[in-house]
């Protein structure tokens, strides 16, 4: 590189990562070429797994197997897609460079609505529509508490009576949360029993204990997903599903262990609040058998959490949902 010319000092750079890209390729050619010899090719997955429904959100085509019927053959292919590393460096979804303040990520917005039109999935939390009307109503409403018992009474304008219903019935539905339950050996709630009492329970709340595995097929699980308000859970892959939660909705990662911005971007990306613990003095770690490898790390350990202080936590994350719902339904109306 050093008798050749730049521009800038970015295209110089470009030309640097390119060229010691093309160099690590040529220095591991001989260990890609037995790894990809063809006698060592496995046959045994014939399947997309749990995730196969996926495939008709990209492409109306079959699936085309290339196992042991195009053993010892050339495959050649006109074009090509590859995915990012989920968790490479300045790469897409995990580890995304963000800028402060930057949030709602329309590309993150369109490709959620996009797997859930064509697996139709829809919202099943009912809007009721909304104008200007409803919103000089709701000023008179936060003036007077008493309105709610007296608007059938006192009411001259159907419209405006049935405006006022129309409020207190989206006021009035509960809001969804949803506990992801790990059926893991690590990042346990061991009090968990405590804080799904505590949660269903709670006015104004129905709750849905969910436990993400292979039994439950992807699609009920996006649209569990998407037919959330609050979704709760500890530190781990099953918050990517942030993805699919809906414009007001709030992710709540009982405990980052440590891992303070993984998920708070994605909330960002998303462009949904985001709650997780603050008060370190209200949980306790207990693991009984350690990680034999990973033993000091936040996310080999099970916790127990003060339930006080998590409700606190969801009392003053209900508000904040329900008080994005109350804008969304404003903007659907305006």
């Amino acid at each position: 590189m050093s008798g050749r010319h730049f521009r800038t000092i970015e295209d110089k750079i470009h030309q640097f990562w390119k060229e010691s890209d093309f160099g690590f390729v040529k220095s591991v050619q001989d260990s890609l070429q037995l790894v990809c010899k063809p006698k060592e090719i496995q046959h045994a997955r014939r399947s997309l797994g749990n995730f196969g429904v996926t495939w008709k959100v990209f492409s109306s085509n079959p699936i085309l197997y290339l196992g042991k019927e195009y053993e010892n053959k050339r495959v050649c292919f006109k074009e090509a897609i590859f995915a990012l590393l989920p968790r490479m460096v300045f790469g897409l979804y995990y580890n995304t460079p963000l800028t402060p303040g930057c949030s709602k990520s329309g590309l993150f917005k369109a490709f959620s609505e996009h797997v859930m039109g064509r697996l139709g999935i829809i919202q099943e939390r009912n809007f009721q529509p909304t104008g200007n009307t409803f919103l000089s109503v709701l000023h008179a409403l936060e003036a007077s508490s008493v309105m709610r018992h007296q608007a059938d009474k006192t009411c001259s304008d159907q419209l405006i009576c049935n405006t006022i219903k129309i409020h207190f019935k989206n006021s009035s539905e509960p809001i969804r949360v949803t506990l992801l339950s790990r059926g893991t050996k690590f990042r346990n709630i061991l009090n968990e029993n405590e804080i799904i009492h505590a949660l269903d329970t709670y006015p104004g709340v129905k709750l849905n204990v969910s436990q993400y595995s292979w039994d439950m097929p992807f699609a009920e699980q996006l649209k569990r997903s998407h037919n959330t308000d609050i979704f709760i859970g500890m530190h781990g892959a099953g918050l990517s599903h942030a993805l699919f939660l809906p414009d007001w909705a709030n992710l709540f990662e009982l405990y980052n262990c440590g891992d303070v911005n993984c998920y708070r971007d994605l909330a960002r990306l998303r462009g949904v609040s985001y709650t997780t613990w603050e008060n370190e003095d209200k949980v306790v770690e207990h693991t009984e058998e350690l990680h034999p490898r990973y033993s000091d790390h936040p996310k080999f350990r099970n916790y127990a959490f003060d339930v006080r202080e998590f409700m606190r936590l969801v009392e003053r994350t209900v508000k904040k949902v329900r008080q994005s719902i109350d804008e969304y339904t404003k903007k659907r109306g305006s």
